[in-house]
């Protein structure tokens, strides 16, 4: 069973979070622990610490920040995360290239890719390259 697919019936607390008004199955790759480790890729560090201060508000979500492409990967291959949020435009690798390189080794995790503009072409090919969320 895919990670981030329904759950179905009463499953015990520390097996499940929450996705917006959804109750989901723990993906594989969170620590056995009650936070959630999510790896955030964006090459703006203010974007980044938002973010952080916004996830771990709750207690649920543990970030790690890493501001290229190249440190991300080497943090996803070195230790287990629930999941991906990764900006679109950065100077190295844009991040549905970080998210085919990822998909070279991991077709579980999930990924949500953020971009502050809209375009269709980019949110097709997210998808089309394995993306589990788009957010604009």
């Amino acid at each position: 069973m895919h990670p981030w697919e329904r759950s179905q019936g009463t499953i015990p607390e520390d097996d499940t979070y929450h996705v917006g008004t959804e109750v989901m199955d723990k993906p594989d790759h969170a620590d056995s622990g009650k936070d959630l480790r999510v790896l955030h890729v964006d090459d703006e560090p203010l974007i980044c610490d938002v973010t952080r201060l916004c996830l771990e508000k709750g207690g649920r979500f543990r970030v790690d920040a890493v501001h290229t492409p190249e440190e991300a990967l080497s943090l996803l291959r070195a230790a287990p995360y629930a999941c991906v949020i990764s900006d679109y435009e950065m100077p190295t690798m844009n991040g549905i290239e970080l998210l085919r390189e990822i998909r070279s080794f991991d077709q579980e995790i999930p990924f949500i890719l953020f971009c502050g503009r809209g375009r269709e072409t980019v949110i097709i090919d997210a998808f089309n390259t394995g993306a589990d969320f788009y957010i604009q």
